[in-house]
Formats: structure tokens, sequence, C-alpha cells
């Protein structure tokens, strides 16, 4: 069983892949301005997540109707990484 300190660090961890997702897309769809970070969630009392982020593109909104979904929704990265880890279990 996982303590709170570990349990805190995986979810510093998946928070950051998640936005890194979002920022990679971003860099590959042409986006070279913008920025995401991650921060403590203060307001952890009615939720789960220790950390939680945002990503912001100032350019996005030049995307087509194609590319803004595939910058929404590439923060499923912290899932393809879990996965992975399991798998290669």
């Amino acid at each position: 069983m996982l303590n709170e300190k570990q349990i805190d660090a995986m979810d510093r961890r998946l928070a950051a892949i998640h936005e890194a997702g979002h920022v990679i897309v971003a860099m590959h769809l042409g986006l070279l301005s913008g920025y995401a970070w991650i921060t403590p969630n203060e307001a952890r009392s009615d939720e789960k997540r220790f950390w939680i982020g945002s990503a912001r593109f100032p350019g996005a909104i030049c995307l087509n109707e194609m590319e803004r979904p595939m910058l929404a929704c590439s923060g499923v990265a912290e899932v393809c990484w879990e996965r992975a880890s399991v798998d290669s279990l």
C-alpha cells in the first residue's frame, strides 16, 4: 500500500505527463509559443488529485477543426504512460 508521500509523487508525475502531452502535440502542430504548468491542488478536500495543471497556447485559435481536438485530447498522455508502465512489467 502506498503512503501519502508516494501517492503525491505519483500524482505529480502524472500531472506533469498530462501537461507535457499538450505541449508535445502543440509543438507538432506548429504552436511554438505557449506554456504549461502544474501546481499543488489546494482544494484537495473535494478532489482526489494532489496536483493540477493547465496549458495555454495563444496560437491555438488558428488551428483547424481537426487540430483543435488533437490539442485538447493530447492530455491523455498519462493514460498512455500508465499503460506502457504496466505493459513493461
